[in-house]
């Protein structure tokens, strides 16, 4: 049963639900293309001598007009997930943004002109069908107050993140990501828990707003972080799992996130299917580009994997 305030969706509620999938799969696609984009930008400037970037490279690759559309469409893929944070549950909009792995894998394919080998089209195929399921399982639905005890967590977790993340991403690169995700996360629960405001000044007056850019900027640092120092595969799966299953659970009991009645075991399997099949991606999509001798000739979706949350 919903829990207290939380309204399921009606026939009037279908238009903000369809413009929230539409919004979340935006923020999907965006995310994808835009990750390929800032690849392309940082491949086609130069590197120092052995391979090697240097603080004038990495400036180029920043400014670099392919980089600078990638973090564009990063920043309108980050907007476009917070407006469906309004309407979606936690659970199915940062599920549907897992799925931008699989949009970079295909559009980098396409781009840099290789083909898909067979599992990584079958775990594409399995990262659709939850997508499809999660979606159809997500019911609009808006929240009553999150509550102080909510928002004091919250406030709580911020400077505990930042510590625990400096001591683990050089010891534990994969527990770096996984916080990283914890993060993200906790980024999108603040939002989801903001709900509507009258005017700009009301939401800069939102202590739910700076924690959403906190615990943002937190997981970007962290997960770039840990990329430096483990496995990009291990890394981006420990992010995702902990992005999504943590925030999933505390936003159907704090803030009354359900599925639509009777689609539970729909949204269990979308999410244990996406989850899985992004992280045989990112596995699949290393591993591959490691077995590729010449760096000049690697595939590019291990890069994009690496700056898949520029914005978060």
């Amino acid at each position: 049963m919903p829990g207290p305030g939380t309204r399921l969706t009606d026939e009037r509620d279908v238009t903000p639900a369809a413009y929230a999938l539409i919004a979340v799969v935006a923020a999907m696609l965006s995310y994808g293309v835009g990750t390929v984009l800032q690849a392309m930008g940082a491949r086609r400037c130069p590197k120092a001598r052995g391979g090697t970037a240097h603080q004038g490279s990495l400036v180029r690759v920043r400014t670099h007009p392919l980089t600078r559309c990638g973090l564009a469409l990063d920043a309108l893929a980050w907007g476009l997930s917070r407006f469906a944070l309004h309407t979606l549950p936690v659970f199915a909009v940062q599920t549907l943004l897992a799925g931008s792995l699989a949009v970079t894998v295909v559009v980098a394919r396409l781009a840099f002109r290789t083909p898909l080998r067979r599992e990584t089209r079958v775990a594409i195929v399995v990262v659709l069908i939850g997508l499809v399921l999660v979606g159809a399982s997500a019911a609009s639905a808006t929240t009553e107050s999150p509550g102080a005890a909510m928002v004091v967590a919250l406030g709580i977790g911020i400077p505990l993140l930042a510590l625990v993340g400096v001591v683990a991403t050089r010891r534990r690169p994969v527990a770096a990501g996984a916080l990283a995700g914890v993060a993200f996360g906790a980024s999108a629960l603040c939002a989801r828990a903001i709900g509507d405001v009258a005017s700009a000044s009301d939401a800069l007056r939102s202590p739910l707003v700076w924690m959403m850019l906190a615990y943002a900027a937190i997981g970007v640092e962290r997960f770039t972080r840990s990329l430096e120092h483990g496995s990009v595969s291990a890394v981006t799966a420990s992010m995702w799992v902990a992005e999504i299953v943590p925030a999933a659970v505390i936003g159907a009991i704090w803030l009354g996130d359900r599925p639509r009645p009777g689609w539970w075991p729909a949204a269990l399997l979308g999410v244990g299917l996406t989850i899985g099949a992004t992280i045989r991606l990112a596995r699949d999509e290393e591993q591959e580009a490691e077995s590729v001798a010449d760096p000049a000739e690697r595939s590019e979706p291990v890069v994009p994997v690496a700056r898949q949350r520029n914005v978060a």
